[in-house]
């Protein structure tokens, strides 16, 4: 377990760093909370937003999750990827922690 956990969050790049696929995933969801609060109306200020204004946030949010979800699909299957052709620097080490 404490294996999987390594290579799942560990960077097959760089051990020392956090997985793309962690860093895309977190950055995502925080993406989709403010998305989220946006079409709930729950504004993080006090000012009224126009139209025009809600339009360009709820843009935005959705931008910044597909890039989050790009990232995290993309640091996956080069893990993926690394460890099938024995590249992956955490799985080669030969140590989970």
């Amino acid at each position: 377990m404490k294996t999987f956990y390594a290579w799942l969050v560990k960077s097959s790049e760089d051990p020392e760093k956090t997985s793309l696929t962690v860093k895309g995933t977190l950055l995502g969801f925080s993406s989709y909370a403010l998305l989220v609060a946006n079409v709930l109306h729950v504004h993080m200020d006090i000012g009224q937003y126009t139209q025009s204004v809600d339009t360009i946030v709820t843009l935005l949010g959705t931008l910044l999750t597909l890039y989050h979800s790009a990232s995290a699909a993309y640091g996956f299957i080069r893990k993926l990827y690394s460890t099938a052709i024995g590249t992956n620097k955490v799985i080669n080490s030969g140590s989970a922690s």
